[in-house]
């Protein structure tokens, strides 16, 4: 190893031998503070001397230098390893092996992960360790040419790399102080009562003092006080006080400031408020540091009180938020038990509404379903005479009335108690606009309005919805609009708002609307002026309101008065790919069982007139007819017979039609059997709860016989025919027809119309196929009349019936 560095002692030590060294003042200073320690690193001896001669009277912040020494790389490994607080490493490279130093400098940085200490590698053959590679490839601070290292040039490079290292630990012991304050409240935070949180504060306190120390921290002397009385108490101190109150009276001056709640400093003293101000105590920390308080642990005070602070701030609003919340949890029960009594007494008259109206239902259809049987029954018969016939007419009519005004009741009962639901399927929105727009187009002709559809998307439109809804509300609007201008028109426009998203109008040039009816329009059973002149129960626009509400859609009313309205709905409706429904199902007008074919039908009923009217149109067909007055004898004679098909009412005495198709489907086995439910309980979400009893189809009194046929139909295993009347002639062509020209007795008139109003369609068909296209002279007005019924367009049809003349 080159002995250049030891050649020249004087050279060394250079002429400037004052410029880093302390005068006596210093060293006064300088012995009360913990010194810069120095690791010397070198395998030969003198080095060791020359290097701790050159520097040993170097100071710096105050502090003097202290030596360590290692003579190869191991040494100098375990010195790093147990003594973490060296500052500086002079490092020679070539010791026990040409690059032991750069190992040593590895191991420093990796194994001993010591990232603090200032390593300044010294070498006296450079070619074994080029500059510029070891710079590169190693974590050094500094790297030194022995034989151009002076005394000056070497105590600025130790004055450097002391700087550097002060620096990073100022730095770190900031970040380890701060990680430390940063733990300690989230300790505090998670207390939830003041005993907790004075509980973690002497606990943390031990440990957490001093703040801003790394490395060889003196003892801290600190105490919790509540200055709220005259004297200052001591809740917790320190254990290395011997005597609180004498220890105290350096805090005179600091005490005297307490007033200011914020933190207090003085030398080595602090005075830190450790509570919120709201607080009826005074809490304070005072803190002898026995060090002068730096400006950096300075900072980390304040922080430390903030953080205290707000932790004790944060607990008092937790705990005022408490006894608030439990004020108010007594209230919300309060409240809660009164609205509790407030539900049950709202949903008790709720059940007996929803039950009055199962009742009322129930009690009415029971008697209607005999009534208008019976007088269907009778208006077939060949043997009734024309007076008859007039009168059972009008007992239907008004039997048929009855039943609206409970439907539309029930309708909206429905709607209120949620159990309406959407049938969604597949349909030609144009299709169906189309249909409904051609049975409009027939009503407006013989008002003499005109009428528009106009219709800015395509022809055809294949959706998903609720068709039977939609077509509902759109003649609820349109009949309305119909209804109430007498000149003028009617327009329905159909446009896409966005995608997916349609817009229908209805557009007419009507009385108009004042503001408080439209305030009331779609209110249950509110009527305006036109209303109440044209007759009807007002519910008709509230069903239709909460049927679009139904299907996501909107309707908003435009109008004034005597400038007509305008209804806009917006709907929105997926596409559908598929193949779509059609908008007219095929009407079955009559059926008879096939000949040579046998079909046994059991009729449950507890009440004589239902089993006739039902058993009476089975025979007509020609089927057996068998009957039973409750479920129990059903279940008897389905024992001992075999039946088709079961015709079963609900509510029986002895046994209900609910309770005997449990039996018949487990108990008899009966899993084939079709049974159809006849009831007047016929509240929408009721029927689907007989489906899922085990029946088959239910049917509402008072029945259609339509219904019946289709039961038939469906399940009768294709022994059952329909049918259809005998085709008329074809009308003929562009033939226009003045209806004034043309006369009706007054019977026939008052058939035709009280049938239309009870859309008898079946009836209406048949008598203008019988009675008017067999009449020469009849024949255009029975075309013309046929084709509203082909549109199932009876509210047409009853106006261009009243323009026919009458006989006497």
């Amino acid at each position: 190893m080159t002995t250049d560095f030891l050649e020249d002692e004087d050279d060394f030590l250079g002429d400037d031998d004052d410029l880093f060294f302390a005068d006596e003042e210093d060293e006064q200073i300088s012995n009360t503070l913990p010194p810069w320690k120095v690791l010397i690193v070198d395998d030969e001896p003198g080095i060791h001397q020359v290097t701790k001669f050159a520097i040993s009277e170097l100071t710096f912040e105050n502090k003097p230098l202290a030596f360590l020494h290692a003579h190869n790389g191991p040494e100098a490994i375990e010195l790093v390893k147990n003594t973490p607080d060296i500052a500086l490493v002079l490092l020679d490279v070539v010791m026990e092996t040409q690059t032991a130093g750069l190992e040593v400098a590895k191991a420093i940085r990796e194994d001993v992960d010591n990232h603090l200490t200032r390593i300044i590698l010294r070498t006296g053959q450079p070619g074994y360790a080029p500059e510029a590679e070891i710079i590169l490839d190693y974590d050094i601070n500094d790297y030194k040419n022995k034989t151009e290292l002076s005394k000056d040039k070497l105590c600025t490079t130790v004055i450097a790399a002391l700087r550097g290292y002060a620096e990073l630990i100022r730095t770190e012991s900031y970040r380890q102080a701060l990680s430390k304050i940063m733990a300690h409240s989230e300790q505090l935070l998670t207390a939830t009562n003041f005993v907790q949180f004075f509980e973690h504060l002497r606990k943390e306190l031990a440990t957490l003092l001093p703040l801003g120390k790394l490395y060889n921290p003196q003892p801290v002397y600190y105490a919790l006080l509540d200055l709220a009385a005259d004297e200052p108490a001591f809740l917790h101190h320190s254990n290395n006080i011997d005597d609180p109150p004498h220890w105290l009276e350096q805090f005179a001056e600091l005490l005297a400031l307490s007033h200011q709640q914020n933190n207090q400093f003085s030398h080595h003293l602090a005075l830190l408020p450790v509570r919120d101000s709201k607080s009826p105590h005074q809490l304070f920390l005072a803190i002898d540091n026995q060090e002068e308080i730096d400006r950096q642990q300075q900072q980390l005070l304040d922080i430390f009180g903030h953080y205290v602070e707000i932790a004790s701030a944060n607990l008092s609003l937790q705990l005022s938020l408490s006894t608030l919340n439990s004020d108010l949890e007594a209230k919300v029960a309060l409240r809660t038990k009164e609205l509790s009594v407030e539900k049950q007494k709202a949903e008790q008259a709720s059940q007996a509404k929803s039950q009055f109206l199962a009742n009322m239902s129930h009690e009415i259809r029971t008697p209607m379903n005999a009534i208008l049987g019976f007088t269907q029954l009778l208006i077939r018969a060949p043997e009734a005479s024309e007076a008859q016939k007039e009168t059972l007419f009008k007992i239907d009519k008004a039997g048929n009335h009855l039943m609206e005004i409970i439907n539309d009741v029930l309708e909206i009962s429905k709607i209120e108690a949620g159990a309406m639901e959407l049938k969604i399927s597949a349909f030609d929105l144009g299709a169906l606009l189309e249909d409904v727009g051609q049975m409009f187009s027939f009503r407006c002709e013989q008002k003499s309005l005109k009428w528009q559809f106009i219709n800015q998307l395509e022809q055809h439109l294949p959706v998903y919805g609720d068709q039977g809804k939609l077509r509902q509300v759109l003649i609820n609007l349109l009949g309305n609009a119909v209804k109430f201008t007498d000149s003028g028109f009617v327009r329905m426009t159909l446009s896409q708002s966005s995608p997916h998203v349609y817009q229908l109008e209805v557009k007419d040039s009507g009385p108009g609307m004042s503001t408080t009816e439209l305030d009331n329009l779609f209110t249950n059973f509110a009527q305006g002026k036109a209303g109440m002149d044209k007759g009807g129960t007002g519910l008709g626009l509230a069903i239709s309101d909460k049927q679009v509400e139904l299907m996501d859609g909107k309707v908003v009313v435009e109008s004034q008065l005597g400038q007509g309205s305008t209804f806009m709905l917006t709907i929105p409706l997926e596409p559908c790919l598929e193949g779509v429904e059609s908008v007219k199902p095929p009407e079955v007008q009559n059926i008879r069982l096939k000949p040579g074919q046998i079909y046994k039908a059991l009729v449950v009923d507890d009440i004589e007139a239902n089993r006739d009217v039902l058993g009476r149109l089975l025979q007509e067909i020609n089927i057996d007819v068998f009957y039973a007055v409750d479920g129990k004898e059903a279940i008897e004679k389905i024992k001992n017979m075999t039946f088709d098909i079961v015709f079963m009412d609900i509510l029986m005495p002895v046994m209900r039609g609910d309770e005997a198709i449990d039996v018949i489907r487990k108990e008899v086995n009966q899993p084939a059997l079709v049974c159809v439910a006849i009831s007047a309980f016929s509240l929408a979400h009721e029927i689907q709860y007989y489906i899922d009893l085990g029946f088959d189809v239910f049917i509402p009194k008072p029945f259609l016989f339509s219904d019946i046929y289709n039961c038939l139909l469906d399940f009768g295993q294709n022994k059952f025919e329909q049918i259809e009347l005998a085709p008329a002639d074809q009308p003929p062509q562009d033939s226009p027809v003045k209806l004034s020209e043309y006369q009706l007795s007054d019977d026939a008139f008052e058939q035709l119309q009280m049938a239309a109003e009870l859309n008898r369609l079946s009836f209406v068909k048949e008598y203008i196929e019988k009675q008017l296209l067999t009449d020469t002279h009849n024949k255009p007005l029975g075309y013309h009349l046929l084709a509203y019924v082909e549109n199932y367009d009876m509210d047409g049809f009853i106006d261009a019936l009243k323009e026919v003349g009458r006989v006497k």
